[in-house]
């Protein structure tokens, strides 16, 4: 069976010392597929306070294991990769992420446990992330855009954000990843060229105001030394 003799050892036990055993467990059917079950089982005392039988209440969780089961294989094999990686639920609170992730803002994984993943996306570039998730709620397509963020020292990086649901084999979603490219140098350099670019501009409009200038000097003093001349005559 999927559980240990140990497990079922430690599940009687609790019975027949009169407690309530509770944890989850997994069953074979009839027809040989496997079900989950959230299971309580608890005795049942007669009047001599003794154990006559017991009474199991079930809940059954097949299709959380199963997705438990898909997202922990899909965390391993984004762990290994160098892509920044995370997933949230649908109200936004994080839950995972790879190390990409953790590094490139800075936090550790019990920082970001719980945390909004909104309140990582810089205050300007907030509301286009919120309109694309709503975008990808009305299209089931996923989101890109480029955008900034704020790491845990409060330094701005920038990452190209791809952004989509996972969803169940119902096609409803069950929580929200995204995906990070770090564009930091690229944008940083981007700035600094745009600087430069505004800079040249304005010593370009400085030297062509001087020439002009020197055009109205060369004027005026033409037109001073033939007024000159002409007092001569």
């Amino acid at each position: 069976g999927f559980h240990s003799q140990e497990f079922y050892e430690n599940m009687w036990k609790t019975i027949l010392s009169g407690n309530v055993f509770r944890g989850e467990v997994k069953n074979k059917a009839k027809d040989g597929t496997y079900y989950w079950v959230d299971a309580s089982i608890s005795p049942i005392f007669d009047n001599q306070n003794k154990i006559t039988g017991y009474i199991a209440v079930r809940f059954p969780i097949t299709k959380q294991k199963e997705f438990e089961e898909k997202t922990k294989i899909l965390s391993g094999v984004l762990e290994g990769t160098s892509q920044a990686w995370g997933i949230a639920d649908l109200k936004g609170s994080m839950l995972n992420a790879n190390h990409s992730f953790i590094n490139f803002f800075g936090y550790d994984l019990n920082d970001l446990n719980g945390l909004n993943y909104i309140n990582l996306v810089s205050p300007e570039y907030r509301d286009v992330v919120t309109k694309g998730i709503e975008q990808i709620k009305q299209t089931q397509k996923s989101f890109t855009t480029e955008a900034g963020f704020t790491k845990k020292d409060g330094s701005i990086v920038y990452a190209n954000l791809a952004v989509d649901f996972f969803y169940d084999e119902n096609g409803i979603p069950q929580y929200i990843y995204a995906f990070l490219n770090d564009t930091t140098e690229r944008k940083m350099m981007e700035t600094k060229l745009k600087d430069h670019a505004d800079e040249l501009e304005k010593l370009n409009q400085l030297m062509v105001g001087r020439e002009l200038k020197m055009i109205e000097l060369k004027e005026s003093l033409k037109i001073a030394e033939e007024k000159i001349e002409e007092l001569k005559k």
